[in-house]
């Protein structure tokens, strides 16, 4: 099966591709909404999985891009990638022409139900009164939780997961990738609260968040939530404190990582 990966960050690129290749398909992946638009010219995939937030042109926006690209009798299954599930934005997928969703991290069962549903599928779903045309949801919209109130330094459930779905390779190679990208994260996170962007820090937020799920780390995940929300308000004054927790948590998260073997 030939797959098109919209994903813009680089450690959930490879967990993705990761878990793709493994069941069989032949993946090539785009970073962001404007490569899809390009790659479609010249290339014609089974499926495409489509990341919704990504720099320069997002997924919603390719994906309306790429349905009014269509003609009569065409239909790429597009289905959406997102750590943010919940009622809205499963709406904003449907709207822009999305096929079905899957919240990230990815889990690799889910992940083979999606492929052998859409496999010979090229026409788009029909709504009818008894089926009403909602998006459906190829995994559960709620991330993986730890015992208790409080949150993890690591989420032991997703390192478990993680060693069961790559066996072969193991998970070491992943981490080593998360650790050296977080320098990256923080420098788009200290250059948008620098510059006051809400844009850019809710994008960089989101992006570390996404790629600390995919490792488990759970209280990185809950600060940038936090900080996405601050964003989201144009609260560069509590986003800054927070930002000092955010670091704290992530020596943390280092630290832990860092512990863990093949």
């Amino acid at each position: 099966m030939k797959v098109l990966l919209a994903e813009d960050d680089f450690i959930n690129q490879e967990v993705e591709r990761s878990l793709l290749e493994r069941l069989g398909c032949e993946v090539t992946t785009a970073e962001t909404g404007i490569e899809v638009l390009d790659m479609l010219k010249t290339q014609q995939f089974d499926i495409i999985f489509m990341d919704c937030n990504m720099p320069e042109m997002d997924g919603y926006t390719a994906t309306a891009a790429i349905r009014e690209q269509e003609q009569d009798g065409q239909h790429v299954p597009i289905i959406a990638l997102t750590a943010n599930a919940g009622y809205g934005d499963s709406e904003r997928c449907l709207a822009a022409g999305m096929d079905a969703y899957l919240s990230k991290p990815l889990k690799m069962n889910l992940l083979q139900e999606t492929l052998s549903t859409w496999q010979h599928k090229s026409q788009p779903p029909i709504a009818t009164e008894n089926n009403p045309e909602t998006l459906p949801s190829a995994s559960t919209p709620h991330p993986e939780k730890t015992e208790g109130t409080t949150l993890l330094v690591l989420d032991q459930k997703i390192i478990a997961r993680l060693r069961r779905e790559m066996p072969s390779q193991g998970i070491m190679w992943l981490v080593d990738l998360y650790l050296k990208e977080l320098p990256n994260y923080l420098n788009q996170l200290e250059g948008a609260l620098l510059c006051q962007d809400a844009d850019a820090l809710y994008l960089a937020a989101h992006k570390l968040k996404g790629s600390s799920h995919s490792l488990g780390a759970a209280q990185m995940v809950k600060d940038c939530e936090t900080l996405e929300n601050f964003a989201k308000q144009n609260d560069f004054n509590h986003a800054q404190v927070h930002f000092e927790q955010l670091k704290q948590s992530m020596a943390r998260a280092k630290q832990a990582l860092s512990a863990l073997s093949d």
